[in-house]
């Protein structure tokens, strides 16, 4: 397969899940602020001090408010991942596996939420980079040519409202191949530009366990260099397509710092530059670690079933399981 055409199918693949990841971590953080909204969270106090010996003898105990925590504006997210990947090629038959590693600084500015009547209203806006890197463990050249970098600038705007929450997105994204045996000579083979939409609803089971349902739209302007195989020209625009994603995950809690997640996620794509749907169906579980406020541990698992209606696009499954460690801090 043409090298370009290869590393776009990768990142296809890779950038909703991407995505996905982030879109459900903003939701999870949306839905705690409401559930403490919802349950009327007191303010913060500290014992008054008195005023003369035997004061709070005679009149009780005093207390005044505390002054209110500093809202941080600057926030920078790093991460890594390492896992295997049973078909980094994307084929239907003979599929090859290899170790992939993917890192990934994201800064991001969170201005302070609005909290009308109606719902609580949080923007951000950032630029996440990521680093992914085939075969880092095995002797193969070949899997290196797969590496590729990904610049995003994003703005978000969520909504939350009780167990609802609601987000629309717009996602600017490069991607960048490296030239065989010179890693730093970088070149820009595909650009996309994303309008993008959710709906979730959260739904309490107990003390320890939720349901989350959901729903994300997005539509892809995208851009690729024109490549001609086979006497078939490939145009530029090739690839601008609507997608729609479905998402089902059970949270368990063992602890307030140990949770398993597993999930269902179904991607359709519809292309709408030439006669092409793909379906992609993964199943799959997590488990995180929160080992401080600011970062936690996360292992997983994934199986994807793709197919597709175009018959010169392979349809694939893959299975994917890693662990990473992320850790964020706010300024």
């Amino acid at each position: 397969m043409n090298r370009t055409l290869l590393l776009a199918s990768a990142a296809l693949t890779c950038l909703p899940l991407a995505r996905t990841l982030a879109q459900s971590s903003d939701s999870a953080q949306l839905q705690r602020l409401a559930e403490d909204r919802r349950r009327g969270t007191p303010p913060v106090v500290a014992d008054a001090p008195d005023f003369y010996p035997d004061e709070s003898e005679e009149i009780g105990p005093q207390s005044i408010l505390a002054t209110k925590p500093r809202h941080r504006w600057i926030n920078l997210d790093l991460g890594s991942e390492l896992y295997y990947d049973s078909n980094i090629y994307y084929t239907e038959k003979d599929p090859v596996g290899r170790s992939v590693s993917v890192d990934h600084a994201n800064f991001f500015i969170t201005p302070p939420s609005l909290e009308p009547s109606w719902g609580v209203l949080s923007p951000r806006i950032g630029y996440q980079y990521q680093w992914y890197l085939y075969g880092v463990f095995d002797s193969d050249p070949t899997a290196r040519e797969l590496d590729f970098d990904n610049g995003d600038f994003y703005a978000q705007m969520s909504y939350n409202k009780g167990d609802w929450q609601a987000q629309l997105s717009f996602d600017w994204s490069q991607l960048y191949s490296h030239a065989t045996g010179d890693y730093w000579n970088i070149d820009k083979f595909y650009e996309e530009w994303v309008p993008g939409w959710l709906v979730q609803r959260s739904i309490r089971l107990g003390e320890r366990d939720s349901l989350a349902l959901a729903y994300l739209g997005s539509y892809h302007f995208t851009w690729t260099e024109e490549t001609a195989i086979a006497g078939v020209l490939f145009q530029s625009t090739r690839n601008n397509r609507w997608e729609n994603m479905l998402v089902a995950s059970w949270s368990h809690n063992f602890t307030d710092s140990l949770s398993f997640t597993p999930y269902y996620r179904l991607l359709l794509s519809s292309y709408t530059e030439i006669e092409r749907f793909d379906q992609l169906n993964t199943f799959g579980a997590s488990l995180v670690w929160r080992f401080a406020p600011f970062g936690y541990v996360r292992g997983f698992v994934n199986y994807d079933l793709q197919n597709s209606s175009d018959t010169s696009v392979f349809d694939y499954h893959k299975l994917t399981t890693g662990g990473g460690v992320n850790v964020t801090f706010s300024f």
